[in-house]
């Protein structure tokens, strides 16, 4: 991948709008404090158009294991395909996430900022709920790909 200028661990952002659960790909994230989190969300992404403030996300931290859902979830969009069919979940405090991922997190999105030159896009700030340790394996990383 072309985004390597620094390493980072590779996630799953899960949505679920009524009955329908959304799922992206998404290696721009980072705890910013204790219970806080921030995710950029590209504008071409329909599981982050959806997202508004007082959803509830799931957040999976994947393993090294996990590559090639990273991928497939990747690089499909969710209104195309099942991205999830196939794959074990768990429902962790509202939020559908990965049982078989390394952590796991529900988080509640608190703001949605939109940021000059990248307005587009969505800086999603949010509130860890709750979050589980399921795995010890090596995490996922960018410079994986």
């Amino acid at each position: 991948m072309k985004y390597q200028a620094m390493d980072h661990g590779v996630n799953i952002v899960t949505l679920r709008k009524n009955t329908f659960v959304y799922a992206m790909t998404c290696a721009w994230a980072m705890q910013v404090d204790d219970d806080k989190i921030v995710l950029l969300i590209g504008s071409q992404s329909q599981t982050g158009q959806q997202i508004q403030e007082g959803d509830v996300l799931g957040i999976s931290i994947l393993n090294q294991e996990q590559m090639e859902l990273a991928a497939r979830i990747g690089e499909t969009h969710s209104m195309e395909v099942e991205k999830l069919q196939n794959t074990a979940t768990m429902d962790i405090n509202g939020a559908v996430v990965l049982a078989d991922a390394n952590r796991v997190l529900s988080v509640k999105v608190s703001q949605i900022l939109h940021l000059e030159g990248i307005e587009a896009d969505k800086l999603i700030y949010a509130t860890i709920t709750e979050g589980k340790k399921l795995q010890q394996k090596p995490f996922l990383h960018m410079s994986d790909f």
